[in-house]
């Protein structure tokens, strides 16, 4: 028997296009990580920008004076926008002129910051905090409110590499049981639901399948027969 199997997520999750939080809702992904933990990491964004708020940043990670570590989009009109990365360097990082309707990849590490693999910065990081570092949203410390939401934004990927092997591989999902959005991580087999006290939502479902197959008996003619050559999808046999 040859049968579908989801290939990046158990059968629990649906894979979806993108999640995204609506407009000025309390939403947040706790990625398990502390911004300290980052020092030595490669880490990896596909985000997108949903709001034409010129005041408002869709900042993600955790925010200290002298010690932030995080990266966001801001509209700068109704047609672009610009980056900001952040990790405890003197100046940050920016980036204008961006397509506020499409997703860029941002990349960060100590010596090289890429928007969209071209090459934007090569700051060393400096000090950074250890408030946990998260997405949809920051964690502040300085502030009135404890986190600073994100007006609107998407997210396809984030991810976390130390030495070249991933510490975090987060891919948006939602359960089945109760359609709850947030990212699974393929590294760690762990789902990072929304904890924020509003509701996130997830786009288009993705298919990724692999036929795998899978040897089963068939008596015939009074003896039993061996096949692997039949798909067996949504209740029939092909």
């Amino acid at each position: 028997m040859i049968k579908k199997y989801q290939t990046r997520v158990p059968n629990e999750y649906q894979e979806v296009d993108f999640i995204y939080n609506n407009y000025n809702q309390k939403t947040y992904i706790d990625t398990g990580l502390l911004s300290s933990d980052l020092y030595d990491c490669e880490i990896e964004m596909i985000m997108r920008n949903d709001s034409t708020t010129t005041t408002a940043y869709n900042f993600n990670g955790a925010y200290e004076s002298g010690k932030t570590s995080q990266f966001g989009l801001v509209a700068t009109d109704n047609n672009t926008c610009r980056v900001s990365i952040n990790f405890g360097f003197t100046d940050a990082v920016s980036v204008t002129g961006l397509s506020i309707n499409s997703f860029h990849t941002i990349y960060v590490r100590s010596g090289l910051q890429k928007v969209d693999n071209v090459t934007v910065g090569s700051n060393v990081f400096g000090t950074l905090n250890s408030l946990p570092f998260l997405l949809f949203a920051r964690t502040q410390i300085g502030a009135q409110d404890d986190k600073q939401y994100c007006p609107r934004q998407s997210i396809k990927l984030f991810t976390v590499r130390r030495n070249g092997e991933y510490i975090r591989y987060m891919l948006p999902v939602k359960r089945k049981s109760d359609n709850l959005a947030g990212l699974y991580d393929t590294a760690n087999n762990i789902f990072y639901p929304n904890q924020g006290a509003d509701t996130m939502s997830a786009s288009t479902n993705i298919d990724n399948y692999v036929w795998k197959s899978i040897p089963y008996k068939v008596y015939e003619n009074g003896e039993w027969v061996e096949y692997n050559d039949k798909k067996y999808d949504n209740g029939e046999w092909s």
